[in-house]
């Protein structure tokens, strides 16, 4: 309990991995559990935050697989050192609670491709087919891309 409530405090308090070195953390942790062994820097980035992450994707996919109908926006940009990202964030309402419409980040890629509206369906259809959404799609919202080639993808993506 104490190693997830450590990982929850680095993911949304945005801590580097190297707290769990810093001299004085380890004094009060000592403190506050003397039994507790902290786990070392490789034990977090290699182990507990990859249990983490899957373990959360599971979440995800099981709160998506009970709903009956998403929604996907998805944006995409160019960093300033020049590499191409897109992101994908599925919207629907929660299955608990059928007023609230809920939203999940799937995720955000580099995406080294041109961006045509052949290579974007194809990413797109990618993620769609990943998420175990097929039968649940019903829009995509893309972003105001100023490319004629997102005009198609509508028609392709079908």
């Amino acid at each position: 309990m104490i190693d997830q409530q450590l990982l929850k405090m680095i993911v949304k308090e945005y801590h580097p991995f190297s707290v769990v070195g810093d001299v004085e953390f380890r004094n009060l942790i000592k403190m506050l559990c003397p039994n507790y062994l902290i786990p070392s820097r490789k034990t977090v980035t290699q182990s507990l935050m990859p249990q983490l992450f899957n373990m959360t994707v599971e979440c995800v996919k099981d709160t998506l697989n009970n709903v009956s109908a998403v929604c996907l926006t998805t944006d995409g940009w160019i960093s300033r050192n020049n590499l191409s990202f897109i992101s994908v964030t599925a919207h629907f309402i929660d299955p608990k609670n059928q007023t609230q419409i809920s939203s999940v980040f799937l995720g955000c890629n580099s995406f080294d491709e041109r961006h045509t509206s052949d290579n974007l369906s194809r990413f797109l259809r990618n993620t769609v087919d990943e998420w175990n959404l097929c039968h649940k799609l019903t829009t995509v919202v893309t972003d105001n891309a100023s490319n004629k080639e997102v005009d198609s993808l509508q028609l392709k993506f079908r």
